[in-house]
């Protein structure tokens, strides 16, 4: 999971090119520092590791 705190939230289109990532955004009407905006999430099979 990787959180989307503050202007990391216009990322999201870039973080979608991958189809295996879900997007959750919780609908806040502004971007400020420090506030969580949403996340994203990837699953993985349990036999392969993520890439950092």
């Amino acid at each position: 999971m990787r959180n989307l705190i503050g202007d990391d939230v216009e990322t999201w289109g870039a973080l979608l090119e991958d189809p295996e990532n879900s997007l959750h955004l919780y609908g806040k009407a502004e971007a400020r520092e420090g506030r969580k905006m949403g996340h994203v999430t990837k699953l993985f099979p349990l036999s392969q590791k993520p890439k950092a």
